[in-house]
């Protein structure tokens, strides 16, 4: 679980990533933000299905791979 698990700052909103970005994983590993033309935004090769759900201490961007959650984290 904590390949999918990202930790930063400030919230990481769909609307802030840029394409061709890249954050650390709190397993270490470095995963890469891509945006098409389309409006979709994919973390490595998962597609972003449901993006900016609000949680307790962060955003959570629901991908379509293994049916798993990206989670970004803020204020540690």
């Amino acid at each position: 679980m904590k390949y999918h698990v990202v930790v930063s700052e400030k919230p990481l909103y769909s609307a802030s990533l840029m394409n061709g970005s890249s954050a650390m994983t709190l397993d270490g590993d470095k995963v890469t933000i891509t945006l098409t033309s389309a409006g979709g935004v994919f973390v490595n090769d998962a597609m972003v299905v449901t993006p900016d759900v609000l949680v307790a201490g962060g955003v959570v961007h629901i991908i379509d791979e293994y049916a798993v959650v990206f989670l970004c984290q803020f204020g540690h």
